[in-house]
């Protein structure tokens, strides 16, 4: 599980991504603090935003820190910015306010996926 602050602004996003991924299923989020590590490439299959569920399958394909350093993994306790590829963008994913850093936010606004 992971808790989803907001999403990237596409210049923030071009900025990170290590090569040009010109794809609109691939979207990059503020990570909150992470239960657990998990490992570049996992799968998630759920998404819950305000009270709403939604089953989508989408890859965990990017890690990096704040200094934008990339990682094989989010370790448990860390904030990051992912990248994920959808391989359909659910409805809910336009719901997701852009936010500029970790501090961005709202709870009422974060949302939370599952694998």
């Amino acid at each position: 599980m992971l808790k989803i602050i907001g999403k990237l602004n596409s210049d923030l996003q071009k900025k990170i991504l290590p090569e040009k991924i010109d794809d609109e299923k691939v979207i990059g989020f503020f990570v909150d603090y992470s239960d657990m590590d998990i490992f570049l490439n996992a799968l998630f299959g759920t998404i819950y935003f305000n009270e709403s569920i939604e089953k989508v399958n989408f890859e965990l394909i990017f890690i990096t820190n704040e200094l934008f350093i990339s990682l094989d993994l989010i370790e448990k306790g860390y904030k990051t910015i992912c990248f994920f590829k959808f391989y359909s963008i659910p409805n809910l994913i336009y719901q997701i306010p852009y936010v500029d850093n970790w501090y961005d936010y709202k709870d009422a606004q974060s949302f939370t996926i599952f694998s």
